[in-house]
C-alpha cells in the first residue's frame, strides 16, 4: 500500500521482547507462557540469561525458553495496514 492509504490517526506499531517458555503436558495440551515483557532487546535478554543460569523454570516442564519480538498495534486498522 501506498502512504496515502495509511488509515486516519495511523500511528506506528510498537516493538516488545517477550521471554516466554515453550512447555508440554502430558495430556498432550502443549502451550506457552510470557514469563517477562521488555521494551528493550537488551533487557529481555538479561532476563534471559538469568533464566538460563538460575534455571528457574527447567524443572517444571518447560521445553525451550527464548525471546518473542512482538508488534504492538494501537487499532486495528494500524495493523491491517502493517501487515
Amino acid at each position: 500500500m501506498t502512504d496515502e492509504a495509511r488509515p486516519s490517526g495511523y500511528t506506528e506499531s510498537e516493538v516488545i521482547w517477550c521471554v516466554q517458555a515453550e512447555f508440554a503436558q502430558e495430556t498432550g495440551n502443549d502451550g506457552s507462557l510470557q514469563l517477562a515483557a521488555f521494551t528493550t532487546e537488551a533487557e529481555a535478554q538479561k532476563m534471559l540469561d538469568r533464566i538460563l543460569v538460575e534455571g528457574i523454570y527447567a524443572h517444571i516442564g518447560y521445553t525451550d525458553i527464548g525471546i518473542n519480538v512482538i508488534p504492538v498495534h494501537r487499532r486495528v486498522e494500524d495493523w491491517d495496514w502493517d501487515r
